[in-house]
């Protein structure tokens, strides 16, 4: 996880709700972590007090660095708040939801969490909303964690138990704290005449007065609440609905004259109101190559405050006026498509992930995840069939960044295929339904988007139709992986074969280099290791021709493996090389595998501190790739325990059992790794010369082999106590170590030793 905090800009010139941020304060802070939700209208100013509290110094004593504040303004549902909290804490990768449960419940370090606009996920559908929801109180589960949100409204999300008692809605300022933000946000003079009846009339509303302040610049008061009067007149009544009052406040901003001395500026909040992540000002001219004066218009927007920079140097607008700008002052076709073809080509990147830059392009489209989103949406949206046609080629590379990266949601994916049907374009329409059933088997989506192998058919059927030879490949392979990661193993190798011979029919030299790959890890858990690495070998060809250095990476992580069974050191050559192109892929995770894979051959030749050496960098390669709490975590901390053990130091054996122990009980296969948990446990006792104890570790360890069908785990189950009765620990050792070399080199892949699974994720 990165290290925080990850704060927001302190409010400037902040005045009044001293006793709205004293309770919350003190409610954060108390040993029972509180949870608090700050509510109210539109501007009324929930951010500025949620952001003042994560400054006050009694929350930096309590939580120093652990103060994390994400906006929501771009999540649409789950899996979008997800992203906007998983991007922030630096964590990638599967399982969003328990990483972030995980990264957030540290038993031994209080954190608070500051959710702002929750309302954007929460208000959407009926069964989103319970999801969310759902997740929320997940999150306010957690014993080390105080959590805030912020939303407008009145209504508290239900199935959580919000701190007592509750906080009443955010009202207007009073006037005395309103007088004294005017007052600091402008140049007028404290005996104004007009001040107090300008600020009753905007109803003391922080951003309406924030706005009005910057316009005193150039009108006086006395004018502005002329303005007002005349513009709002048919909204003089009180409402219930404080947003009438913004727009006519946010209306008055953008006729000021500033804003009309540069006309640009107008045309650059309609734009970059479109985008929820706001715009990376160091790339202004290239978004909006149309707009001459796109700097002055720029400056403009941040003197009147209708948009701001942030510490991070971005330019976002506030959730209203973004609201406001896209009800009332839409921009323009021309304009809208230079944006819509900068963010579209932005999603091209996504084509060369796995390539040498995928690190690069991991890193740069990351921060747009919800523009990419909303742009693409939007041109979804469109009837140009041009355009269309554009939308939909951008949907399905951003499918691409969404499989690698796990960030975002096949929401855009499923639009692409009504927009496809649409089109008539049946082939294109097939494409988006076999990308939309890749990327939900890959990140596991739920709902609508579940049944994989109906959409991977629905594609193939349209491919068959057409006629197309490599759409029939691509989706027959994919086939072969839905039923392999349901376990269907007997039927899958049949979809890679005939995905082989479909994809040497097409001359699709990618396809036929995954089902090379597919079939040559099938191979060797069938006991073909020779075969095996024929296939590999034909496979990592291919792909250095290609370029592809994420797949080139798993190829070579497999022939490390053959390498490791044959006993060959040059296993050691082909780990590393693997963990270095993988790194440079940008696919970490992978890269942990491989450093796993060279502690592994550092054990089996007895080389315990090279072997540790390897597995503790393993370790913290998976840091780095958000998936260190997960199963290929928890054994990693496993095998620095065994080598622990086989060094005799007893005490870090234990302390990283029971680290791997924590993990595993997060993680949605435990049972193997506490099979292998208990065998290490036993050796420890065994060379304690606790020979009770170890019996009792022995057996459990054996039962639980034999119920999962780990034959090799069971024969080092009924070996070693035996030498506990007569044998000696030597014995004991020696067994265990023969156990341990099968275990690494012939086993399932979910039967391996310390769970080293080569999961290739092929393509």
């Amino acid at each position: 996880m990165t290290p925080g905090p990850v704060l927001p800009r302190i409010p400037r010139h902040f005045c009044g709700r001293e006793e709205t941020i004293n309770a919350v304060v003190t409610t954060i802070i108390d040993p029972a972590p509180g949870r608090v939700a700050i509510l109210g209208s539109a501007g009324i100013g929930k951010t500025s007090v949620a952001s003042m509290v994560l400054f006050d110094p009694r929350v930096v004593e309590c939580f120093s660095n652990r103060r994390f504040f994400i906006s929501c303004d771009a999540a649409g549902g789950k899996d979008d708040l997800l992203t906007a909290i998983a991007g922030p804490l630096g964590l990638q990768g599967n399982k969003p939801q328990t990483k972030i449960l995980d990264a957030l419940g540290d038993s031994e370090h209080r954190s608070v969490i500051v959710l702002d606009n929750f309302e954007s996920p929460w208000e959407t559908t009926e069964s989103s909303k319970k999801e969310v929801e759902n997740f929320l109180t997940a999150l306010c589960a957690l014993d080390t964690l105080a959590v805030v949100i912020t939303m407008r409204g009145s209504e508290r999300p239900a199935g959580v138990k919000w701190s007592r008692p509750s906080l009443p809605q955010l009202g207007p300022l009073d006037v005395k704290s309103a007088r004294r933000a005017f007052l600091a946000l402008s140049d007028c003079l404290e005996d104004d005449p007009y001040i107090d009846p300008l600020l009753t009339a905007i109803d003391c509303v922080p951003l309406a007065i924030a706005l009005m302040a910057n316009l005193t610049e150039t009108d006086s008061t006395e004018i502005l609440l002329s303005r007002w009067r005349e513009e709002q007149s048919s909204l003089l009544h009180r409402t219930s609905d404080r947003r009438s009052s913004l727009d006519v406040s946010i209306g008055i901003s953008l006729s000021s004259p500033r804003m009309k001395a540069v006309p640009e500026a107008l045309i650059l909040l309609s734009l970059i109101s479109l985008l929820p992540d706001g715009i990376d000002n160091s790339e202004l001219a290239a978004i909006f190559p149309n707009i001459v004066k796109s700097r002055r218009a720029l400056a403009a927007l941040w003197q009147t405050s209708l948009a701001y920079n942030d510490s991070h140097n971005r330019t976002r607008v506030l959730s209203p006026i973004r609201a406001h700008m896209m009800l009332y002052r839409q921009s323009d076709t021309e304009h809208r498509m230079s944006v819509l073809a900068y963010y579209m080509g932005l999603a091209g990147l996504s084509s060369d992930l796995g390539g040498p830059h995928g690190q690069v392009i991991v890193k740069r489209l990351t921060p747009e995840v919800g523009n990419l989103q909303s742009i693409v949406n939007l041109a979804l949206d469109s009837t140009r069939e041009p355009l269309l046609h554009g939308a939909i080629t951008a949907a399905i590379n951003l499918s691409r960044f969404t499989r690698y990266t796990h960030l975002g949601n096949p929401e855009t994916l499923r639009l692409a295929s009504v927009a496809a049907s649409k089109l008539g374009d049946e082939v294109l329409r097939a494409e988006v339904l076999y990308h939309l059933a890749w990327v939900t088997l890959t990140v596991g989506a739920s709902g609508q988007y579940s049944d994989h192998e109906q959409l991977c058919r629905e594609a193939l059927s349209l491919y068959e139709q057409a006629g197309n030879v490599n759409g029939r490949a691509e989706c027959t392979w994919l086939l072969g992986q839905i039923y392999k990661s349901t376990k269907r193993q007997k039927e899958c190798k049949a979809f890679f074969q005939e995905a082989l011979q479909l994809a040497v029919d097409a001359q699709n030299t990618y396809c036929q280099a995954k089902c090379l790959s597919t079939l040559s890890e099938m191979t060797f858990y069938a006991g073909d290791a020779k075969t095996a690495e024929t296939l590999s070998q034909q496979a990592l060809k291919l792909f250095r021709e290609l370029e592809h250095l994420t797949n080139v990476g798993l190829t070579l992580l497999l022939l490390g493996r053959l390498a490791a069974f044959r006993n060959d050191r040059a296993a050691d050559i082909l780990f590393d090389e693997a963990e270095m192109v993988l790194k440079q892929a940008g696919s970490y995770h992978h890269a942990g595998l491989s450093l796993l894979g060279k502690g592994d051959c550092a054990f089996a030749r007895c080389d315990y501190c090279t072997a540790r050496e390897a597995y503790l960098k393993a370790i913290t390669t998976f840091q780095e790739a958000g998936t260190i709490q997960s199963t290929y975590g928890a054994f990693a901390q496993l095998s620095v325990g065994m080598t622990a053990a086989y060094l005799y130091e007893y005490a870090e054996a234990r302390s990283w059992l029971e680290k791997a122990t924590e993990t595993l009980e997060k993680t949605s296969i435990p049972a193997p790794g506490k099979l292998h948990r208990d065998i290490i446990y036993g050796d420890l006792a065994l060379y304690e010369e606790k020979f009770g104890e170890a019996l009792t570790f022995y057996s459990r360890a054996l039962l639980a082999a034999e119920t999962l069908g780990f034959a090799e785990e069971a024969a080092q189950c009924r070996a070693v106590p035996r030498s506990a009765a007569g044998g000696g620990v030597a014995f004991g050792r020696r067994c265990y170590k023969t156990a341990a070399n099968e275990r690494c080199q012939g086993a399932e892949p979910d039967a391996c030793a310390t769970g080293r699974m080569l999961r290739g994720n092929w393509g």
